[in-house]
């Protein structure tokens, strides 16, 4: 085996560790005691995108290429009634210092969690941070429209490019 293949191994289960500590707090937030936190395999993701009542808005595609770029990234499934309606890929710093929301998308024919998605993600993103120790949690290259939204649960815009948005962050909750 790869050098490569077993520090993408010793990742996933550096994460897994962290989302189950966030598992209960995201099945409360959903109300449903069933939801399921989960590491998705790159070669699933498509195939999760597919199984949505709508069409998905970001470029998966292009997300599974960043996913394979680097060893310290997965895609975070989340798990309701036995499908995946909350997908995003998540990439943690070499040092640790950061963990990145790189996509992040819901099924929007699932009405039942409508503004739910992101801050379900955001306890993973917390649990991660604290795994890795990061100081900073930051979101890349977000949609203009959700830009109020991330900075109403305590983003500031840390990098604009002309007047788009690149980059938002917060620091990561220690507790």
């Amino acid at each position: 085996m790869s050098a490569r293949y077993e520090a993408r191994k010793r990742f996933n289960e550096q994460v897994q560790n962290a989302v189950n500590e966030a598992q209960e707090t995201v099945r409360g937030l959903l109300e449903d005691p069933s939801a399921q936190i989960e590491i998705v395999h790159t070669l699933e993701v498509l195939d999760i995108i597919r199984g949505w009542g709508a069409t998905a808005q970001l470029n998966w595609e292009l997300a599974r290429r960043k996913c394979s770029s680097t060893t310290k990234s997965c895609f975070i499934g989340i798990r309701t009634r036995d499908v995946v309606c909350i997908l995003s890929l998540l990439r943690v710093s070499r040092a640790g210092e950061l963990t990145t929301l790189l996509f992040l998308e819901r099924d929007s024919a699932n009405t039942e969690i409508a503004g739910l998605g992101f801050i379900a993600i955001d306890v993973v993103l917390d649990a991660v941070a604290r795994y890795f120790e990061s100081d900073l949690i930051v979101i890349d290259k977000p949609l203009k429209v959700v830009v109020p939204f991330y900075e109403a649960n305590g983003y500031t815009k840390a990098r604009m490019i002309g007047k788009t948005v690149s980059t938002m962050t917060r620091p990561a909750k220690k507790q």
